[in-house]
Formats: structure tokens, sequence, C-alpha cells
């Protein structure tokens, strides 16, 4: 499988045209199914703090995709600088 994460201001978009960015999924632990998203630098920097939305899809051998979950995305102002 290949898990995608999608990131978007739009909660239900119906193109990708308003995707801010998407990530591929690193496998962390595959006896427990445990995958990982981390985003470049420049692509968290390319977001404006606020709220998105987000969806993680997997892809299976056949190219049949199926959304596994949903939620907020949110990003922060930089604390550091």
């Amino acid at each position: 499988y290949t898990f995608l994460l999608s990131v978007d201001p739009n909660p239900d978009p119906t193109t990708d045209t308003t995707r801010e960015f998407q990530l591929t999924a690193t496998l962390v632990d595959a006896v427990n199914g445990i995958i990982s998203f981390a985003p470049s630098t420049g692509e968290a920097n390319l977001l404006e703090p606020g709220t998105y939305f987000h969806d993680i899809e997997q892809v299976d051998g056949a190219s049949a995709i199926r959304t596994i979950a949903k939620g907020t995305y949110i990003i922060g102002p930089q604390i550091t600088q």
C-alpha cells in the first residue's frame, strides 16, 4: 500500500487545484501498522497560520483509493525566532 496525506483549505474540495501539498507516508513500523508524514520546512512554510483540512488515502496495488482518515491540520504561528 501507499498512503497519501493531502492538506487543503477546504474541508471537502472537489478538485486538487486548492490543495496546499500532498505527502507520501514513510513506513515506521510494519508489524504495528505505523506510518509517518513529515512536511519539509519549505512545505510547512508555504502555509499561513490557520486551520486547514487533511485526508489520508490508502492506495492499493490495483490503484484503488480508500480514504481512511479526515480531520483538521492546524498551523500555529512561529514561536522561536
